[in-house]
């Protein structure tokens, strides 16, 4: 039963949308077609806890995976981790067959494995899946080990996007050759300088290797090709809009 307002929240698994399956299959054919993701879309449609399960799906599934987030702001990546921790910790205590113990538990940095002793020496095992976390306010932090998904969350709200892109495609490529995707949200809601990065991306897909998604969803109706686009319609909690199943009406 739902609490009166003003006494917190239940805790119970998210809602379900049919739009959210439509975007996991473009996430999926962006995928196998090599094409990075961008997605607009409407604030507070729990797009961080997705960003959370895509990271916790590659830990958990694909061995030695190696997932980066990357924010503008230190408080949207910790709110992220914090979703990404209680998604790892609830498979490890709930799902048996996917547990996977942490050689690293940091804040912003999670490594699946164990040691064993040899020889005197402690040596990896296991797993080795990564999700490490990076502060990209300063592009030039954008480094390290190649990745299979990066994710920029809250694209709408950084100024230099761009560059940061630049900087985190070489983490995407081995020679030109795609290795990972990048994954770009931002809220459509939001406006000013820092959402230009978004806007050039969102609607400029070909030129930023992004799948395109050809929709109506525009104010006089005509056709065009964007980043993924999904309006507020589709994620509503209110019945008048949406049935039991996630579908909107």
């Amino acid at each position: 039963m739902d609490k009166a307002s003003g006494e917190g929240t239940n805790e119970s698994f998210p809602v379900f949308f049919a739009s959210q399956y439509m975007f996991f299959h473009y996430l999926q054919m962006c995928r196998v077609l090599h094409k990075n993701a961008a997605l607009m879309k409407a604030r507070s449609i729990g797009f961080s806890e997705i960003n959370a399960s895509l990271a916790a799906r590659l830990y958990t599934t694909i061995k030695r995976s190696r997932t980066m987030i990357t924010c503008f702001k230190d408080t949207y990546l910790n709110g992220t981790f914090s979703k990404l921790d209680h998604a790892l910790t609830f498979i490890n205590t709930n799902a048996d067959g996917f547990f996977k113990p942490r050689l690293t538990d940091k804040a912003l940095e999670k490594k699946s494995g164990y040691q064993v002793k040899i020889d005197g020496q402690f040596t990896d095992f296991g797993w080795r899946s990564v999700v490490i976390g990076i502060n990209g306010s300063k592009p030039s932090n954008i480094r390290g080990d190649r990745v299979d998904l990066l994710i920029y969350d809250e694209a709408g709200s950084w100024p230099d996007l761009t560059t940061a892109v630049v900087q985190g495609q070489e983490l995407c490529e081995v020679q030109g050759v795609p290795r990972g995707i990048m994954l770009f949200g931002g809220t459509g809601g939001d406006f000013g300088p820092p959402l230009e990065g978004l806007k050039k991306i969102y609607y400029n897909p070909k030129a930023f290797k992004i799948l395109p998604f050809r929709h109506k969803w525009t104010q006089d109706g005509t056709t065009i090709e964007s980043g993924f686009f999904l309006p507020y319609f589709l994620q509503s909690l209110n019945p008048e809009y949406m049935d039991s199943r996630g579908v909107c009406n």
